[in-house]
C-alpha cells in the first residue's frame, strides 16, 4: 500500500510538472514564465489529446492569483487527492467549468467547442468583429462561445468550411491557442530574439507547425529584455574591449550629432521637423483603455518617424508582411483608417459604416498575394495626423488574412512612447 501511495504521488508530480506553472512573474510583468513542458522522456507529444482535467490545470495556472476557495467540496468525476483536483475545483467555483452531472467526466478529452466555452468564460472574452457562420456548429451547445472566440481571431474553422466543435484539442493546439489569448508570444521572429537557447522537446521540430508556440509556453523568458545568455555575451566583449592609443578620436562633426541625439526634447514645443519615437500596436479596446499587445504588433518597426510641420504632428508607421501562427502564407496590411480622437473612435463602434479617415500611403512593397500567389503591392508605411502627448492614436486596418476568412476590419491602438522621443 505505502510503495501504491508513493507511486501515485509521484505521478502527480510528473503531471504536474508536465502541466506548468503561472504564465507572468510577479517579479517583473514583462516576464514569462513556462505555463506547460514535456514529459519524463524529454518529449511533448504535439498531436496528443488533451484532457477537461490537464486544461483545468492550465487554466487555473495562468488566471488564479492565489486565491482560496472551499477545498472539502466532493465531486463524482474527480476525488480530492488527483492532480487537477484544486484546479476543477476553482474553474467550477468560477463556472468556468461544467460540473459533473449528467455523465460529465473532468478526466475525458476536451473538444474544440468546450476549449471555446473555457477560455471565454477564463478570460471574459466578448464577441469580435469577425464574425463567421459554420454548418455543424448551428445547434452546438457551445455556439456563442464557439462564435467569440472566432470572432477574436483566436480559434478558426477548417477549409472545408465546418469547426468540428466535437474534435478533440491537441497539446499543440492548446498551447498556441492560450498564446494568441493571453498575448503571449509565439512568432518565429519574436521568439528566435527574446530566446537565444530554447530548451526545445526531442520530438518537436522546427518543421512542426506549432513549434514557435510549444518554444514559448515551455520555456521562461523575459519580453524586451535580454536573455542571460546573451547579457554574459555582452560581459565578455566589455572585458576584452581595450582602448588604443592610437585609434581615431570622434570629429567634433560626430561628437555635435551624438550631442543633438541627446538632447533633452519638450514634447510641448516641438520644432518643425522630424524626430524618432517608440511605437507598439495594441489591440483596441473598446471605451477601455488597450490592455493587451494587437498579434500584428511583431510585425510593426518599433521605431516611427514624427514629421511636425507647421506645428502640426504626423506620425510614419511601418509595418512588414504578418506571420501567423499555424499558416504557411503571410498576413498583409492593404488598407488603414485613423480617427481624430478616442472620442470619434468609440462613436465610430455603434456606426454600421466605417468613419475613419483614410491614411496617406508614404511607401509600399511587393510580396505574393494571399489569395493567388500573384506579386501585388502592399502600403509598407502609412502617414497619419497625432495629437502629441496622446499616448494611443485609433486605426481600423484591412489585412487580407482576416479578409479570406471572411472577417471585418479588426480596430487596432498605436501606442507612442512620447519619453522615447529624440532627433
Amino acid at each position: 500500500m505505502k510503495f501504491k501511495k508513493r507511486t501515485a504521488v509521484v505521478l502527480a508530480a510528473l503531471m504536474l510538472a508536465s502541466l506548468g506553472a503561472a504564465s507572468l512573474s510577479s517579479a517583473d510583468s514583462n516576464e514569462y514564465k513556462a505555463y506547460i513542458s514535456g514529459y519524463p522522456d524529454g518529449s511533448f507529444k504535439p498531436a496528443k489529446t488533451v484532457t477537461r482535467a490537464e486544461v483545468a490545470v492550465i487554466v487555473a495556472s495562468l488566471i488564479r492569483n492565489g486565491e482560496k476557495i472551499d477545498d472539502s467540496v466532493k465531486f463524482a468525476d474527480i476525488q480530492k487527492g488527483h492532480f487537477a483536483y484544486d484546479s476543477v475545483n476553482y474553474l467550477r467555483s468560477k463556472d468556468i467549468l461544467s460540473k459533473d452531472n449528467g455523465g460529465y467526466d473532468v478526466k475525458k478529452d476536451m473538444t474544440r467547442g468546450e476549449f471555446c466555452s473555457v477560455i471565454v468564460k477564463a478570460y471574459k472574452l466578448t464577441k469580435g468583429d469577425a464574425v463567421k457562420d459554420f454548418a455543424d456548429v448551428k445547434d452546438n451547445m457551445y455556439k456563442s462561445y464557439i462564435d467569440i472566440a472566432v470572432s477574436n481571431g483566436y480559434m478558426s474553422g477548417y477549409p472545408d468550411g465546418t469547426f468540428k466543435p466535437d474534435k478533440a484539442v491537441s497539446r499543440a493546439e492548446a498551447v498556441s491557442i492560450i498564446n494568441k489569448v493571453t498575448g503571449r508570444p509565439g512568432e518565429k521572429e519574436v521568439i528566435e530574439k527574446l530566446i537565444t537557447n530554447p530548451k526545445v522537446p526531442n520530438d518537436v521540430k522546427t518543421t512542426n507547425w506549432a513549434y514557435y508556440n510549444i518554444v514559448s509556453a515551455t520555456n521562461t523568458f523575459s519580453f524586451g529584455k535580454m536573455t542571460p545568455l546573451e547579457s554574459k555575451k555582452e560581459e565578455k566583449k566589455e572585458e576584452k574591449t581595450e582602448v588604443k592609443k592610437d585609434e581615431q578620436q570622434p570629429s567634433k562633426i560626430e561628437n555635435d550629432k551624438k550631442d543633438l541625439s541627446n538632447e533633452k526634447i519638450d514634447i510641448n514645443n516641438l520644432k518643425d521637423g522630424e524626430y524618432k519615437v517608440s511605437v507598439e500596436l495594441w489591440k483596441a479596446n473598446g471605451e477601455k483603455v488597450p490592455s493587451e499587445l494587437s498579434m500584428a504588433n511583431n510585425a510593426i518597426e518599433k521605431t516611427a518617424i514624427l514629421k511636425v510641420e507647421n506645428n502640426k504632428a504626423y506620425l510614419q508607421l511601418s509595418m512588414n508582411s504578418m506571420t501567423l501562427s499555424g499558416f504557411d502564407k503571410k498576413g498583409h496590411m492593404e488598407a488603414a483608417w485613423y480617427y481624430d480622437s478616442k472620442q470619434d473612435y468609440i462613436k465610430g463602434l455603434d456606426s454600421s459604416s466605417n468613419t475613419g479617415k483614410e491614411v496617406t500611403v508614404v511607401e509600399e512593397y511587393t510580396d505574393a498575394s494571399i489569395e493567388d500567389g500573384s506579386e501585388t503591392k502592399f502600403p509598407k508605411t502609412v502617414k497619419f495626423p497625432v495629437k502629441v502627448g496622446e499616448d494611443f492614436v485609433y486605426l481600423k486596418v484591412q489585412v487580407d488574412i482576416m479578409k479570406s476568412f471572411g472577417g471585418a476590419n479588426p480596430d487596432a491602438a498605436v501606442k507612442i512612447d512620447w519619453k522615447s522621443i529624440k532627433k
